[in-house]
């Protein structure tokens, strides 16, 4: 069972209204035991289907004593 908290500095460019490209940078706390942390990047591409909501889909990468990795698609409701 590994488990991380990121703690990283999220840029995201907005090329048209539309549609968002990002990432997400910074360093992954281990919190528990045997689990020290690593490198943490999360790249993103999102995309608006409505006026209020946003599907997005992203890639996390964790660089520990051994690579940690996974893909993730979300919907992202703006209020």
């Amino acid at each position: 069972n590994i488990q991380y908290v990121p703690v990283a500095a999220a840029f995201r460019l907005y090329p048209t209204y539309d549609f968002k490209l990002g990432a997400d940078v910074g360093y992954a706390v281990g919190v528990n035991e045997g689990n020290s942390g690593g490198f943490y990047f999360r790249p993103i591409i999102g995309a608006n289907i409505s006026g209020n909501t946003e599907l997005n889909i992203s890639y996390v990468k964790v660089s520990d004593d051994y690579d940690f990795s996974m893909a993730a698609l979300g919907v992202l409701f703006l209020f």
